[in-house]
């Protein structure tokens, strides 16, 4: 199955990666992460019934890559761009906004680094903790949390302290999310609270309690709900609501959880390549469409759930053959309406693995649709089974059974990263896509001078 939509050049992502022994790694990923046009499709080697589409892997050596032009075009390449040793205790946790990378640990000391020169520019030393999680927002502010309970907002073009934000009785923070509008942001504390800070005014809105075990917590990509993590549990809340309208449960630990764009998913489930239907229907199933959500199981499970604002979401277990995980991470590209996106998976080895977000949603497309006939059978059967309400709820649970029996799907990923160091964090920046922006400002830039210049040429002339 091949994905349909406007090609664009290679992706560009900066990996940084953050070891136990304080050793910083940087690693450039270039990925074509545009979806086949209709003449690449063409151009494609007819392949046999049966046979799956899988990312086809790069080779390992360099030069090969560079060489086979094809293989690289729909594969991953790598290069390394800096690995050297930023601090001597552990890196904690780190985020990056252009050039710019902000990494925290048990020196209490926050690290700011200039990526393009491979230098350390300056450190922030007001916590009196360790540092616990960094946010960006947008290129223009960075948010710091540690364990002395303190969250700090600090302005990225100088990094000059803006706000403290500080609860009565300290405790320390566990993870932060900032909101879309970058307006309000949620903070995790230890003493199982979750506060809601308006950024504005550097003031907390909303406290709420929430249960002994929770990891994490996260908004999803519309800003409407936002999800909060436990061990064996996700609670989805609304913004609007006090209550969850779901919780999700699991069998297994959970370690982390992200999000694929519905973008995505509406372009796989459009290029079926079976009979077209008709045009009112598939807008009404694009409009039911939602994001996907993503769940790290702890030992070596990929939970893959739609409908998850419904009290019966549908799951489907994948399997890594990663081993632990530790962390996950989707990075979209260029343009999230037409492009693909960038999946990446870090397990406690320190193991970094990338593969494409369109490949994990077409393999679990195909796996989906040669279990959909399970239980066809008897749906089609005489009209004397579909008198009885208990019999058809009866039939039902022995189809979800049956496809909970199903073999799971294992994955497969082009490309990983291994070090001799531990990696404990790892964060992603998308090149390409900055890159084009500041194109963008310097034309805007010379558009506005341009007349300007004329008119000063007309009054010399006068």
């Amino acid at each position: 199955m091949s994905i349909s939509n406007t090609p664009s050049k290679k992706d560009k992502f900066l990996v940084s990666l953050g070891g136990y022994d304080g050793n910083l790694f940087g690693v450039e990923v270039k990925c074509n992460l545009a979806f086949l046009s209709e003449q690449e499709k063409k151009e494609s080697p007819k392949k046999k019934k049966g046979e799956e589409d899988l990312p086809v892997p790069v080779n390992e050596e360099e030069e090969q890559a560079k060489a086979d032009s094809k293989t690289l075009k729909r594969g991953f390449y790598t290069h390394s761009k800096f690995a050297f040793k930023a601090t001597e205790g552990s890196i904690r946790c780190m985020a990056n906004c252009k050039r710019f990378l902000a990494i925290g640990g048990y020196e209490e000391v926050i690290k700011i680094f200039d990526l393009d020169k491979n230098i350390e520019v300056g450190e922030l030393i007001d916590h009196k903790g360790t540092i616990t999680c960094l946010k960006f927002f947008q290129n223009q502010y960075l948010l710091s949390g540690s364990d002395d309970g303190e969250v700090f907002i600090w302005r990225a073009k100088d990094f000059q302290l803006i706000y403290r934000l500080k609860l009565p009785k300290a405790s320390p923070v566990m993870d932060l999310a900032v909101h879309q509008s970058g307006k309000i942001a949620l903070a995790l504390y230890k003493s199982n609270h979750m506060v809601l800070w308006d950024l504005t005014k550097g003031k907390s809105k909303l406290r709420k309690k929430v249960r002994s075990d929770t990891i994490s917590i996260k908004w999803d990509l519309s800003g409407k709900h936002y999800l909060i993590l436990c061990e064996k549990s996700i609670a989805v809340f609304s913004i609007t609501e006090d209550k969850p309208i779901n919780i999700i449960s699991f069998e297994e630990k959970v370690n982390d959880f992200d999000f694929i764009s519905k973008s995505i998913i509406q372009t796989v489930n459009e290029d079926d390549g079976e009979g077209e239907s008709d045009s009112e229907v598939q807008k009404e199933k694009q409009e039911e469409l939602d994001d996907v959500l993503l769940v790290l199981g702890e030992k070596d499970h990929l939970h893959y759930i739609r409908n998850w604002k419904t009290p019966n979401p549908e799951t489907t277990a994948l399997k890594t053959n990663l081993g632990r995980h530790r962390k996950i991470q989707v990075t979209p590209c260029n343009s999230a309406e037409t492009s693909d996106s960038l999946l990446t998976i870090l397990n406690s080895k320190g193991v970094a693995s990338f593969m494409k977000a369109s490949d994990l949603a077409v393999q679990v497309y195909l796996a989906d649709g040669e279990h959909s006939g399970l239980g066809s059978d008897s749906e089609q059967g005489e009209g004397e089974n579909d008198d009885s309400e208990e019999d058809s709820k009866e039939e039902k649970k022995e189809i979800a059974k049956d496809k909970e029996n199903v073999e799971e799907i294992e994955l497969y990923f082009p490309k990983k990263l291994e070090y001799e160091s531990k990696i404990l964090t790892f964060c992603i920046s998308n090149i390409s896509k900055e890159k084009k922006e500041e194109e963008t400002k310097r034309k805007r830039k010379k558009s506005a001078e341009k007349p300007k210049k004329k008119h000063k040429k007309q009054k010399s002339e006068e």
